[in-house]
């Protein structure tokens, strides 16, 4: 019996070559198939813009490759020629790797790729709808009993593999088991090592071909045509494990989306992150507004100003979401717009208001998604011609009380996961004082006079024992956010 790994791999048998392929069931957007890839020396590329490509071809593949390379892309013809010309062309779907159950069936389930082949790989008949439902169905309720195990983690790819994959977990019905929440801890604790010995390195990494941090989005949106009309909508707090639930919906509604692991700024706080977000910068070049969201949009026109387009051309507008999307008329605005930046804080509402953990966020956020706002906004931007992306500012973590820390005056932000002092002195006393759940850190990126101390683990500055979904520390599911393209 030929197991899912080999049955990929089979789709690409000349080792070292390449392929242009075409992927109408979205069978690479499954994390473990770009895990498996990563072990296995085959590359992978997602073509998005044909600028972006070609650098990344040039920097990466063309003189020292020696790993089989895979570019996913909707039409051959917008390849440049000299890598079509070397390139072997072809169509994967889902037909091609299940063999007995129904296709609309698996469609409409959350059930990872590898479990739906080592399914289809026990049946011994095909079956049909309603049978592939009542199967998948019952596999749903085992859930729990699977082991779950997260991918080798080392460096930013493969923690951003992670992010996304406990996003996934996260987002599905069933209450994580012992393993998962093992699996979890384990590589949380991997990754905040790496954070504190390798952040400043990465924030002076390329933005292209995708940004690895959140301030360098409105650079890589630059990369595109200049005549191209372009839109980020930021969701202020949504985690991997809220994406994965508006992903469902998007899907259920004909968009497409194509998503990138990128880390948030930290402190993983609104004023620190949404502002590099709208600014383009690190927040050492805005050390005068770091406490508040009030200059973004004086940022984000200066950027655009700064790369040739008139300031009547870019729209900014944050707090969207609450509103009735007709009753907003937002299409009319957006009309003879050429650069677009909005804020949609619903489920950062939803998170500070939560009284019953994450489960409390997600009802709240399907109920919000039905009210069709998104959809609303997403279809007319598209339909207006816009590139549309989609990102956060941080994500978010549940987190219990270990007190608070009563010092007056002495701390100038006092947040549920971070405090900031203005005192490097006073914030490393304080650490001293709360060694066993607080951590310092330092940044060359942030202004003088701002020293965060870090709530650990899973651990928040609030009255003990009480919880909350909060946000501004150094966990995994707080740092690494989505960054996605958005089409249809």
């Amino acid at each position: 019996m030929m197991d899912w790994v080999e049955k990929i791999k089979n789709m690409f048998p000349r080792t070292g070559d390449f392929y242009l392929v075409k992927d109408s069931d979205g069978i690479l957007d499954d994390s473990s198939v770009i895990d498996m890839f990563s072990r296995n020396d085959i590359d992978y590329v997602d073509f998005l813009d044909p600028i972006v490509f070609r650098h990344t071809y040039e920097a990466t593949y063309k003189y020292e490759r020696t790993n089989t390379l895979i570019i996913r892309t909707v039409n051959y013809s917008d390849i440049p020629y000299d890598v079509y010309a070397e390139a072997f062309q072809i169509q994967i779907n889902l037909k091609d790797l299940i063999a007995f159950l129904d296709y609309t069936a698996i469609k409409e389930c959350k059930i990872g790729l590898p479990e739906l082949i080592d399914i289809d790989s026990f049946q011994y008949k095909t079956l049909n709808y309603e049978e592939t439902k009542i199967l998948l169905s019952k596999k749903n309720k085992h859930e729990d009993m699977k082991e779950y195990v997260l991918p080798v983690t080392n460096d930013i790819k493969t923690f951003g593999l992670a992010a996304m994959i406990i996003g996934q977990w996260r987002s599905g019905d069933n209450t994580l088991n012992e393993k998962q929440i093992s699996s979890i801890n384990n590589v949380n604790s991997k990754f905040q090592k790496w954070l504190i010995q390798n952040f400043d390195q990465t924030v002076s990494l390329p933005s292209y071909p995708k940004p690895k941090m959140v301030h360098q989005i409105p650079d890589f949106m630059n990369h595109s045509d200049y005549s191209q009309k372009k839109a980020l909508i930021v969701m202020d707090g949504m985690s991997f494990t809220q994406w994965n639930i508006i992903k469902d919906y998007l899907a259920d509604n004909q968009f497409k989306t194509e998503v990138t692991p990128t880390l948030a700024w930290v402190p993983s706080i609104t004023s620190v992150s949404r502002q590099s977000i709208f600014s383009g910068k690190p927040p050492l070049n805005f050390s005068d507004t770091i406490n508040t969201t009030n200059y973004e949009e004086i940022q984000w026109k200066s950027f655009w100003i700064d790369k040739g387009f008139d300031k009547s051309d870019v729209f900014y507008q944050r707090a969207l979401g609450s509103d009735n999307y007709l009753e907003m008329d937002l299409q009319h605005l957006l009309r003879n717009k050429k650069i677009v930046g909005c804020v949609i804080d619903s489920i950062d509402r939803f998170m500070h208001a939560a009284q019953q953990g994450l489960w409390s966020v997600h009802s709240e956020l399907n109920y919000w998604l039905n009210r069709g706002f998104l959809l609303s906004f997403l279809k007319d931007l598209i339909e207006n011609d816009f590139e549309v992306y989609m990102t956060s500012d941080h994500g978010n973590i549940e987190s219990h009380g270990v007190g608070r820390i009563n010092q007056g005056v002495l701390a100038n932000s006092k947040g549920e996961r971070v405090r900031v002092y203005d005192d490097k002195s006073i914030r490393n006393r304080t650490r001293e004082d709360y060694f066993e759940v607080s951590e310092n850190w330092d940044s060359q990126f942030l202004p003088r006079n701002y020293y965060p101390l870090i709530a650990k683990e899973n651990y928040a500055f609030i009255t003990k024992n009480d919880k909350i979904v909060g946000h501004g520390g150094t966990s995994i599911e707080e740092v690494f956010v989505p960054f996605v393209k958005v089409t249809r």
